[in-house]
């Protein structure tokens, strides 16, 4: 399913997909999909719901489509990630054309949030995977007090979250309890990540300061790496 026609185009063309259907979803009626009931072992809602304005109602049509056993694979964006944080405690909130703040979003979500959205539709986190970004050094701030709070925050380094989620029949406060465990980033994961991005940061603050860029010193070295590269 998918809403815009030249995305379809270029979907067929890939030869890929047995069925292609163009579908607002905030306009689904599920009564046409009768034949996909119970169909399906998953259903992927890649970077959509934060694009719906039910995105609760949607899930509740979706269900329908999963065969016994069937989960869904749900991306969504972190609010919550520590550069917002730290924008708004500066009165800052400013929409981009990609990223969390994508202007086309309509949804916003924190994990705490995720875990709520989850249990109320009766769907058990199985699997989580945390996308680690490092948080803005340029940001200034007066208060050390709210940096180290927001720093020590594991969830402030998320960008995005990945899960794969199962409808169940466990009792309310039980799934409350699994999906909010299942959802926390592990520190070892965070920190290997960080230290990767904070090395590639340092060499490429070193490159660009020994070769500006739009300097004609690193178009030189460009083009010869480029003909090392292909073995000239």
């Amino acid at each position: 399913m998918e809403i815009d026609p030249i995305s379809i185009q270029i979907a067929r063309e890939t030869n890929v997909f047995s069925h292609l259907f163009e579908v607002d979803l905030n306009n689904l009626n599920e009564e046409f999909f009768k034949e996909y009931y119970n169909f399906f072992d998953y259903i992927c809602l890649i970077d959509v719901l934060e694009h719906l304005t039910n995105p609760e109602l949607v899930m509740l049509k979706m269900k329908k489509f999963l065969n016994t056993g069937g989960s869904f694979i749900i991306s969504l964006p972190n609010l919550s990630f520590g550069d917002i944080k730290l924008n708004i405690m500066q009165n800052e909130f400013k929409y981009t054309d990609t990223g969390i703040l994508d202007r086309t979003h309509i949804k916003f979500f924190t994990y705490k949030s995720i875990v709520d959205f989850t249990t109320d539709l009766n769907l058990k986190i199985c699997i989580s995977e945390a996308k680690i970004a490092d948080i803005s050094a340029k940001i200034g701030l007066n208060s050390q007090c709210i940096k180290r709070y927001i720093c020590e925050d594991p969830h402030s380094y998320v960008y995005q979250y990945i899960i794969k989620a199962t409808p169940t029949n466990l009792e309310i406060s039980e799934l409350r309890d699994i999906n909010t465990e299942m959802i926390q980033p592990d520190w070892n994961f965070i920190n290997q990540i960080l230290t990767k991005e904070r090395k590639i940061a340092r060499k490429r603050k070193i490159v660009n300061f020994l070769l500006p860029i739009n300097s004609n010193r690193r178009e030189t070295v460009v083009k010869l790496y480029r003909l090392i590269k292909c073995g000239v």
